[in-house]
């Protein structure tokens, strides 16, 4: 699950030393902690139009609800989408 932020609202209180990118050809560059390998969010602070921070990487409720679920393409078929009302994508979402 991803947070979706303004790249210039992101704040990094810990550990920005220990950040590495991954940058595919296509898509937002990816960061990972070089200590535990966990994906902590896509894209650059300070850059493009958005970064989607893991939640995984979050210490607390960050206090927003989902508003979408994409990449149910590749949803595993033993863990249920629930059925809550919300826009689905097959791929990805195409943030304005």
């Amino acid at each position: 699950m991803n947070g979706m932020v303004d790249p210039n609202d992101l704040q990094i209180l810990a550990g920005s030393d220990s950040v590495t990118y991954w940058r595919p050809e296509d898509g937002l560059p990816k960061a990972f902690c070089s200590i535990c390998g966990g994906h902590v969010w896509s894209g650059v602070p300070g850059e493009g139009t958005v970064i989607g921070v893991r939640f995984g990487a979050l210490h607390g409720d960050p206090g927003i609800e989902p508003q979408w679920r994409q990449w149910l393409s590749s949803a595993p078929d033993w863990v249920p989408i629930p059925d809550d009302g919300l826009p689905r994508f097959s791929h990805k979402r195409e943030i304005p």
